[in-house]
């Protein structure tokens, strides 16, 4: 059964990607065009033995991987074959959230292939997150699936940034959405930094 995931960004949730492509428009003569909102579309062949359980399939996939439920929005729509074979098109949509990051600076983008791997268990994005860790001088904006790592990449830039001498603790702000994610937060650097401190010092 073919599966179709739109997956968008909050309204409240600021979209860089789609401001920049808002000014280049403008710059092109385009002025009619009044705001752009970036998005990510997915197609997905699943078995399943009804609409609503294909739909409910989906809708946690998106959930747990495709959406960032705290700054997106996803939408699903599950065309049902069978009932197109009979001259009727049907189409479920499910609502649902998810992610958010903003720096100052215009970012960087990293890989889209963040947190995929290949058969010898290389990451296909191991430049980027070493990027991420040593390329201390500049801003940079992670877009990744929830689970692929983006918290232990923070936590190994900040005890890098601090281990190099690039700011002091009391200079440095971590922004999460919830306080059990701040609190997960501070305990992996509290960890990061004994784990950085033994090794340099152990």
């Amino acid at each position: 059964m073919k599966t179709k995931v739109f997956v968008t960004l909050k309204p409240s949730v600021f979209d860089p990607q789609g401001k920049t492509i808002v000014d280049a428009l403008r710059s092109m003569g385009y002025t009619a065009v009044q705001d752009v909102r970036q998005g990510k579309y997915f197609e997905l062949d699943v078995e399943a033995g009804s609409t609503d359980e294909a739909r409910s399939m989906v809708a946690e996939v998106a959930e747990k991987l495709l959406a960032n439920p705290v700054i997106e929005s996803y939408r699903v729509e599950v065309d049902d074959e069978r009932s197109q074979e009979s001259g009727v098109r049907r189409q479920e949509k499910s609502e649902g959230f998810a992610n958010l990051s903003c720096i100052h600076k215009p970012p960087r983008p990293l890989s889209t292939s963040w947190g995929h791997r290949v058969a010898e268990g290389v990451l296909v994005d191991a430049a980027e997150r070493e990027r991420i860790r040593s390329s201390l001088d500049e801003s940079l904006l992670v877009e990744a699936a929830a689970g692929t790592g983006k918290t232990s990449e923070l936590v190994t830039r900040i005890v890098n940034v601090l281990a190099t001498g690039g700011a002091r603790v009391d200079q440095m702000l971590a922004v999460t959405f919830t306080e059990k994610a701040a609190g997960e937060l501070k305990l992996r650097l509290r960890e990061g930094l004994e784990r950085d401190s033994h090794g340099r010092w152990g």
